[in-house]
């Protein structure tokens, strides 16, 4: 959607409505298992333990592989990739599956209900493209009928397309907790301002935290 520049407005909606589910949260979060990490790599050898068996077993080598297929040209190479991707959404729908089957299974144990989380109030919405402020002057530039005025027009939206990045890693550190921000070295967490006014420095102002310094 970033590097094609196409259906930007209807990814930004369904991330508003929080349609999207983080299964690898959702697992950090929920089981422990007996591996040093919580990938769905790692997590699948419960549920689908014949998985990366095929010739292309990881993210590395698939774009090791395609580009010895450009080389190549070889169409068992392209099938190998094709079957990796294959395997990749297999195992998130079985890893959604399991996960459900745990549920049902701790829900049964422990006699309690498990609710699951509360769906936001964007979803009852009515749904709402934001304008696109420069597509009259972009049309415009089209109409021209030459290359580069059309050209020059294809950057009009790049600052907003530029935030867009900012703007999905400030509301993903939202939903993270003070652990996980911790260990985000763009993030600061743990901390409390104390009891003192802010004092100028150049620019900006700076806090105080009772833990260590900040600047903000």
């Amino acid at each position: 959607m970033t590097v094609h520049a196409t259906r930007e407005e209807q990814i930004d909606e369904l991330l508003r409505r929080e349609a999207f589910v983080d299964l690898f949260q959702v697992v950090r979060r929920s089981i422990r298992i007996s591996h040093d990490n919580y990938s769905i790599k790692a997590v699948r050898q419960f549920f689908m333990p014949a998985a990366r068996k095929g010739s292309v077993a990881d993210g590395v080598q698939s774009i090791v592989e395609f580009q010895r297929w450009l080389d190549t040209g070889d169409g068992e190479i392209l099938n190998a990739i094709e079957r990796y991707n294959e395997e990749d959404c297999v195992s998130t729908l079985r890893l959604r599956d399991w996960l459900l089957e745990r549920r049902r299974e701790a829900q049964d144990r422990f006699g309690v209900e498990i609710p699951f989380r509360p769906l936001p109030d964007q979803r009852e919405r009515p749904v709402a493209i934001e304008p696109d402020e420069q597509a009259e002057l972009r049309g415009q530039l089209s109409a021209i009928g030459q290359e580069w005025p059309t050209t020059l027009g294809l950057p009009l939206n790049y600052h907003r397309r530029e935030a867009k990045p900012e703007w999905w890693a400030y509301f993903e550190r939202r939903k993270k907790s003070l652990d996980d921000l911790l260990e985000d070295t763009e993030a600061l967490a743990y901390l409390t301002v104390v009891d003192e006014p802010p004092a100028p420095k150049d620019h900006s102002l700076t806090r105080w935290s009772s833990r260590l310094r900040n600047s903000s």
